[in-house]
This record gives structure tokens, sequence and C-alpha cells, in this order.
């Protein structure tokens, strides 16, 4: 799976429990959208035949997302993905896992497929808070390749505007709440505010935020009082997918609700469950707010991280990155002269020795070289840069292994 999103949840009035918990979608390597819900409680089932029987589970519901760099769910069967370009793309499914490849009925009278912003492709990690309860907008957490964090709220309906203007009110759009968000494997949103972090190390880390945007660098005051930063649990430095969110289910022996229910992909492919009933609580062994039975248990299977097509690459990387770099220097060469005068010709790959250790600068460095080429209308430039940046986050993502304790 190239992606793996929740999109459980959604708006309802005072009293009534959220909608459409424990539904998730998949993109595939050729791009297929496709549906599963999960109705059970962990109950213990490699084969995944009891909890997602009869619910339309596995069914394909769309397709063309394989070339998005993010694909979110923000809640009422939204769906925000960027583009290479860093467009920001809204869709909405309103169907029920009906089977349907084109994408034809449940993305019907809904914008799909609309730009509603831009510049979201050089952020190392997006995550949501959804639409859901009666939280009527999409909260968006983007962390910049520095490590801070940005806020911003989208309340639009998908109408069309690459300017982001018209879906995103008020002041705050785009400030920083918080720093220090590197060295993280992971960050997911569950809910509510809140979203988890999985060092490398493989720790779990809770934090929620309860602002509104206010410009705040040092993550000082939306992340007050509510356990911020505490280490929840341990051992998911293995983990391909993580995702997850609010339900209002009691538990299986009846655990206190509203709880999170989460969901992990191992390094094979099983699913596994997992319900949270706290709130961030201290906790390393993760004994604590992870109440109630099945804790970890598998649920399904099949759910590989994607693998990289290696049929046409040089077998040494280096060979393969310093060929992308030679491109885009022959083809920086290749502009006018006074097109030439603002952007440096691209830096020499790292020895193969330590290329893992310095991938995520490396992204980081391309990423500012496409923006810088792209601001000086070195357009071609750009592109190579890119994709380049872009080859760097896929090796980050799929083949760097985790770090050796």
């Amino acid at each position: 799976m190239r992606h793996i999103l929740y999109t459980g949840n959604g708006t309802a009035p005072p009293g009534v429990a959220r909608p459409h918990v424990g539904r998730f979608f998949t993109v595939e390597d050729d791009g297929a959208l496709r549906y599963f819900r999960y109705d059970g409680f962990g109950e213990q089932d490699p084969t995944g035949a009891n909890g997602f029987v009869g619910n339309n589970s596995g069914n394909q519901i769309g397709r063309g997302f394989g070339h998005f760099l993010h694909v979110l769910g923000g809640g009422n069967g939204i769906i925000l993905a960027v583009a290479p370009n860093g467009d920001l793309t809204w869709f909405r499914y309103t169907g029920a896992g009906e089977h349907d490849p084109s994408g034809t009925n449940g993305f019907v009278e809904n914008n799909p497929g609309n730009v509603i912003g831009n510049g979201f492709h050089s952020f190392r990690h997006l995550f949501v808070s959804p639409r859901e309860g009666q939280t009527t907008a999409t909260t968006i957490f983007a962390v910049n390749e520095n490590g801070d964090l940005l806020w911003f709220q989208y309340e639009g309906h998908g109408e069309h505007d690459p300017t982001g203007v018209r879906g995103f009110p008020g002041p705050n759009q785009g400030n920083q709440i918080g720093n220090g968000f590197l060295g993280f494997r992971r960050i997911v949103g569950i809910g509510d505010g809140a979203f988890l972090a999985i060092r490398d190390n493989g720790d779990m880390l809770w934090f929620r935020y309860t602002g509104n945007g206010e410009l705040d660098p040092s993550g000082t005051n939306g992340f007050v009082d509510n356990n911020s930063g505490n280490q929840i649990g341990n051992g998911f430095d293995t983990v391909r997918h993580l995702f997850g969110g609010v339900t209002d289910r009691p538990g299986l022996e009846g655990q206190s609700a509203p709880a999170r229910v989460i969901y992990f992909v191992d390094a094979n492919g099983d699913l596994r469950w997992l319900r949270y009933g706290g709130n961030g609580e201290e906790d390393p062994t993760g004994s604590l707010g992870f109440d109630g039975p099945n804790q970890g248990n598998q649920i399904g299977n099949g759910f590989s991280a994607s693998r990289m097509d290696t049929t046409n690459i040089p077998r040494d990387p280096v060979e393969r990155l310093g060929s992308a770099i030679e491109s885009a220097n022959q083809e920086w060469k290749g502009l006018p002269e006074e097109e030439r005068n603002q952007p440096e010709s691209l830096p020499a790959p790292q020895p193969l020795a330590v290329l893992c250790a310095q991938y995520k600068e490396s992204a980081a460095l391309m990423h500012a070289e496409a923006r810088s080429a792209s601001q000086a209308g070195f357009s071609q430039l750009a592109k190579v840069a890119t994709e380049l940046a872009h080859e760097y986050d896929e090796f980050v993502r799929i083949a760097c292994p985790p770090p050796v304790e």
C-alpha cells in the first residue's frame, strides 16, 4: 500500500455518536483507491474474515491516487491529497464502498479533484484533525523542514481556489504553533486535536493541540496542561502505516468512551488493532492507556507497504542519485545565460555508507533548491530538483532500515 488514511468519523448533532468509525481507505501502487471498514473489537483474526464481513471492504472505489505525496482523511468522507507540485486537492466520498473502479458514483457532485490550496509539497509530515462531532472544519498540521509545526484550518467544501484564500479564512493560517518535530518516523492525527508521533527508536509520544492557530513558535500555549510530549508506548519502530480516530463505543469490557481506535501495519503487512482510552498520561510501557482486551491483536493481513520498482534502477544508489543530479545540472546549464545567474549547481551525492543517515537533510536541500529555482522562473530545473527530492523521500520512507539500538 502506498498510503492508508483513516476516513472514519464525521460531524453529528450533540448526543449522536460519530459516524463511520473504523472506516479507512488504501491507495495501492497502481493508484487504486480501496474501501475498508472494521466493525470488530480487536478479536484475534489473522485472516481478516470477521471484522470486515458484509461491508464492502476491499472494494475499489476510485483510481488515479498513486502520484500524490500525502493523502489524508479530513472527516465527513473528505480526502485531502497533495500533488507533487504542492497543490492541495479536494475529494469527498459519499458512498458505502460499492465497487466502482472508475470512482464515478461515490464522488459525484462534491467538487472532486478541485485544487483548494498550494505549496504543501515540501512538508516533512502532514496530518489532520478531522471534521467530527460538532467540529465543522478540518485542521491541517504541517511540519516544516526545520521541525517547525504549522497550523491551517479549512472550512470550505472543495470550491476550486488554487490560491487557498477562500476556504482558509481568518488571520492564523500558516502560523507556527510549535517546534522540534524532527526525528520522528511518523506523525498521525487521531482526532479532537490529538496526534501521535513515533520516534526513530519506536517510542510513541502523545500530543494534543487545543489552540486556534495563534502564533506561538515556542509551542507553549496550545499544548499546555494536556500531557503533550508524554511517552505512552514503545516498540513501534517497524510500523509501516499508522492511522486511527475517535470512537464513541464503550470497550468490550465496558471501558469508557470516547476513546481512540488505532490501527497499524507491521513490516510484513499484518494489520493490528489498539484501543487507547488515556489522555496522554506518561507511561513508556503502554500498559495504562491501552486498556481492555485484544490490544495488538492481528485483525487482517496483506497491507504491505509499497516496494520500490527496481527494474531499471542502477544497482548502486549513489550511481542513481548521481545520475539524477548530473541531469539536473545539465538542465541548468542548458538554460539561457541570463536565466542562470541565481541557482547554483546541485551538490554531489553523499558516499553510500552515509546516505541513509543523511537522506532527510538531502531531501530538505532538494526541496529548497526546487523552490528557489521555481521562484527564479527556472521551471525545468525546479521540476528535476523536485523529482530528486522525492527520490530521497522515497528512500527514507521505504529503503532505509530502522536504526540499530
